[in-house]
């Protein structure tokens, strides 16, 4: 991952095509963005000057074209209980 970025720290959002949403994927990125407060930015993903791409898929089969984003750190949330793991790490970066 890139150096530690000063708040806001903007993150792009992909989402899925919502074929077989297992979970209700914009009210877990609200749900996040509520826990991480004002020093995160959520943004469209072809947004500029972004620190990473959030892609938010329905479920395990994670099938959304994520090729726009080679070269950019990308993490995959596929579940509610994998965006835990994603709340502490963006914790760490801009506590």
């Amino acid at each position: 991952m890139p150096a530690r970025p000063k708040p806001p720290l903007r993150i792009g959002l992909k989402y899925c095509g919502g074929c077989k949403p297992a979970y209700d994927r914009v009210a877990l990125v609200e749900a996040i963005r509520s826990r991480l407060g004002e020093k995160v930015q959520f943004l469209p993903a072809d947004s500029g000057d972004l620190f990473m791409i959030l892609a938010v898929q329905g479920c395990s089969a994670a099938c959304a074209d994520l090729s726009p984003f080679k070269g950019q750190p990308v993490w995959t949330i596929t579940s509610p209980q994998e965006a835990e793991p994603f709340i502490e790490y963006i914790r760490c970066l801009i506590s």
